[in-house]
């Protein structure tokens, strides 16, 4: 699967990786216009995928892309939220004694619906307010829980606890992708304003 991967340009061959230790080394290949595409997988946590970086930033749509990162957040918020959202229903609409039990109910559905729309925007508009947002949520959620079930008497489920803090950390990643971003942005704003004023 990882052997002999061949980097092109237009057809045009410009090198290859024997092996997928090599493709995690990474390379550098200048490009016909004298630009350098620089080519590794990245395996950090949470971040693995193939690097196409051309003069050290990602090319738009590959996983490198702080828009994809975000648009992988807002992906998750629609998961969380969706099920959330048919928990609730299902809880309101008293189809599941066992939902009921646990306190599904339109509230539920209507955090569901919350998260959703802050994932949507922190993925349009870049927003880390939304971003605090839906941390906030998941977090006071895992804590009501725990509250919840403890004061009942029955056994904290650390299970699901630990599911929402890996969310929580996921969602924070969104953090950096934010940043960078908009310190692309900006550099592209300077560097136009530049090109207009000579």
């Amino acid at each position: 699967m990882w052997k002999d991967i061949t980097v092109t340009e237009n057809g045009e061959f410009l090198g290859k990786f024997a092996n997928f230790t090599a493709l995690k080394a990474g390379s550098s290949f200048q490009l016909s216009d004298d630009s350098i595409l620089n080519v590794h997988y990245s395996t950090s946590y949470g971040d693995q995928g193939m690097r196409l970086m051309h003069n050290g930033r990602p090319l738009k749509g590959t996983s490198g892309d702080p828009e994809e990162k975000l648009k992988g957040i807002f992906a998750i918020a629609c998961i969380i939220g969706g099920l959330n959202f048919i928990i609730g229903l299902l809880g309101e609409l008293e189809i599941s004694d066992m939902l009921v039990e646990m306190g599904a109910n339109g509230i539920l559905c209507v955090v569901g619906l919350l998260i959703g729309v802050l994932g949507y925007v922190t993925w349009k508009q870049k927003s880390t307010a939304a971003l605090i947002g839906i941390i906030l949520i998941i977090g006071v959620d895992a804590v009501l829980n725990l509250v919840l079930m403890m004061d009942a008497g029955g056994r904290p489920s650390f299970a699901g606890v630990g599911m929402k803090v890996l969310f929580i950390i996921q969602f924070s990643r969104g953090f950096a992708a934010i940043t960078e971003y908009n310190n692309w942005k900006l550099e592209e704003e300077r560097k136009q304003a530049a090109s207009g004023a000579n």
